[in-house]
């Protein structure tokens, strides 16, 4: 007699197999049998997970849906964009005292940022989106604002430029030249009408006088030659000086006296 080899065969976990109620119970005269395996379309999935049912001896496989998981770097980028800073001082330059308003533009980025203004003057930093600071010696000061955040950070400079002088004055003298008595009519002229007001004047004529009004009116009695000087000072302390040289001459008397 020779036997002959069936062949195993196997089900994958994916697939619903059905049996008999009762699987030591056959009947001949019974109607055919339902198909002993159905065939269940495997989900595509990215990582896919599955656990068993047990019901009144019929097992199923009950496929789960896949679990996607998002990289973390992914996550954190999401919504946020680039963080992107541009900062801006007004004014950026001027005499001392000189104080300037700090703005910046902060584009991007996560949430939960922070701020920090370095104004290059060794004095404290500040913490706001927007600050003002007040520069009390001359000089060139790079002001540095730093944002940073959740793994993110970028910076932008602003130059400021610290003079002497507020601004620059002159003068303006008629007649600058004459015999005495010689009546000259002053006035002091800012290069920059849009300094910041109001201005004070302490005017100097060179011979002991001295007036606080622009313009104003001086008369010389003697001859010589004398240097007047005006010093011009606003609300925020900044000043500027502005001179010019009047030129008295002789009388014919004088000079007969000579």
């Amino acid at each position: 007699m020779h036997r002959v080899a069936v062949p195993a065969v196997v089900i994958p976990l994916f697939f619903l197999v059905g049996c008999a109620s009762s699987c030591d119970h056959h009947d001949e005269d019974s109607a055919p049998a339902e198909s002993a395996a159905k065939v269940v379309a495997a989900p595509t999935t990215l990582a896919p997970r599955s656990h068993g049912l047990i019901e009144r001896g019929d097992i199923r496989i009950t496929p789960l849906r896949a679990i996607e998981v998002t990289p973390r770097a992914q996550m954190q980028g999401q919504g946020a964009g680039t963080l992107s800073v541009s900062a801006s001082g007004d004014p950026d330059s001027g005499g001392v005292p000189l104080t300037v308003n700090f703005t910046a533009d902060v584009q991007g980025g996560p949430p939960d940022l922070r701020y920090r203004w370095d104004f290059g003057d060794n004095s404290p930093p500040a913490t706001q989106l927007t600050t003002q600071h007040t520069y009390r010696s001359p000089g060139d000061f790079t002001a540095t604002l730093t944002v940073t955040g959740p793994d993110a950070e970028d910076t932008d400079d602003v130059a400021i430029q610290v003079s002497e002088e507020g601004f620059d004055v002159s003068i303006d003298a008629d007649p600058d030249v004459g015999k005495p008595p010689l009546t000259v009519h002053f006035s002091a002229v800012l290069d920059d009408e849009d300094q910041p007001g109001p201005f004070y004047y302490q005017w100097d004529f060179g011979d002991g006088t001295h007036d606080v009004a622009n313009p104003t009116t001086h008369t010389y009695r003697e001859a010589g030659q004398y240097t007047t000087t005006c010093a011009v000072t606003n609300a925020q302390g900044q000043t500027g000086h502005g001179e010019v040289e009047i030129q008295v001459d002789a009388s014919e008397e004088d000079q007969g006296t000579q």
